[in-house]
């Protein structure tokens, strides 16, 4: 059992499954929320007033968003091109620059999340999906460095 996130108009709450993050439909007043995909049950108390808080929260926070991945663009471009130079640099046997073209990776890959994170700042850091999210998201960065790692033939 877990509390969900709303986002409301004046009738009712767009709810989403605390387990699966599966939308559970318009909520107008209801206590508890059985999620159809993982049967998880969602306490979902919430008023009209800080529904609506919630959701221009939300939406402001989409918006910077939008703008941030516009903003990162370019910089992911520089990254991505400074790691490609390096690393054929590395794979011609330069094997010394190989922890700079990761760190590349890494940054340009961390760019690719930026606007997310900022969306699940929105939540909170202290609210447990954002620690799951959180920690996701540096599992798949973990991966991607890894498998970098390994097409440039090192450990």
């Amino acid at each position: 059992m877990g509390y969900c996130d709303e986002v409301s108009d004046l009738q009712a709450s767009i709810v989403r499954c605390s387990s699966c993050a599966a939308p559970l439909g318009r909520v107008a007043h209801a206590e508890i929320v059985v999620c159809r995909y993982c049967k998880a049950e969602n306490h979902v108390s919430i008023t009209a007033e800080a529904a609506i808080a919630r959701a221009h929260r939300f939406q402001v926070a989409a918006d910077e968003a939008r703008a941030m991945a516009q903003g990162v663009e370019a910089r992911s471009v520089a990254l991505m091109a400074e790691y490609q130079a390096l690393s054929e640099r590395v794979l011609r046997g330069e094997k010394a620059l190989a922890p700079r073209a990761l760190e590349l990776l890494e940054g340009y890959t961390r760019l690719q999340y930026a606007p997310t994170l900022h969306m699940y700042a929105a939540w909170g850091s202290g609210d447990p999906r954002t620690q799951s999210a959180l920690h996701e998201i540096d599992t798949v960065i973990a991966k991607v460095v890894a498998a970098g790692a390994k097409s440039l033939g090192v450990d």
